[in-house]
């Protein structure tokens, strides 16, 4: 059953959801989906409909939709934070400035080593963005840099990707 999760109803919970997903599961427009992954985590364990979910995913290794949105940002972003050569690599608008490069004396924010933020040049005075990247640049790089040390300095993919699930599944109990 659990099979059958990954390969039906996973790729419908990943697809897009670094666009129109949130860290917050609070949001109302996320709740029909949060209940219909319920559901089927419900359905693997063939267990009756009021029965609590977050035992199960925690047993089944799944995570839930707040959790997923911030593996799937996060391994969207790495490889832009961790660059490597690519010769046909498209263009893109995930641009992240090091606060190093902005100020040369430690601030707050470099003090807590989060090293990345959004660049400021894709932002009007009033701080609005110019564009709607901008707006996802924000998001994901706030999202970044709640991670812990260890897991934002990983540079091989695969295994920021296990253990960034990990971590997630840790705090989601």
């Amino acid at each position: 059953m659990k099979q059958l999760y990954y390969s039906h109803a996973y790729p419908h919970l990943i697809g897009t959801i670094t666009i129109w997903g949130t860290d917050d599961h609070t949001k109302t427009y996320l709740q029909p989906l949060i209940r219909t992954q319920k559901k089927i985590i419900r359905i693997i364990m063939n267990l009756p409909p009021r029965t609590h979910t977050k035992p199960l995913m925690q047993e089944l290794h799944i995570l839930n939709m707040t959790n997923l949105y911030i593996l799937r940002v996060c391994t969207e972003m790495h490889p832009f934070i961790h660059t490597t050569d690519q010769n046909n690599r498209p263009e893109h608008d995930h641009k992240y400035i090091w606060t190093v490069e902005i100020h040369e004396h430690n601030t707050r924010y470099t003090q807590q080593q989060h090293h990345y933020i959004p660049n400021p040049y894709q932002y009007s005075k009033d701080k609005e963005p110019k564009h709607a990247a901008a707006v996802f640049t924000r998001r994901y790089t706030e999202i970044w840099n709640t991670l812990p040390l260890e897991l934002r300095t990983n540079r091989n993919l695969f295994s920021f990707k296990k253990r960034l699930k990990k971590y997630l599944l840790e705090k989601q109990c």
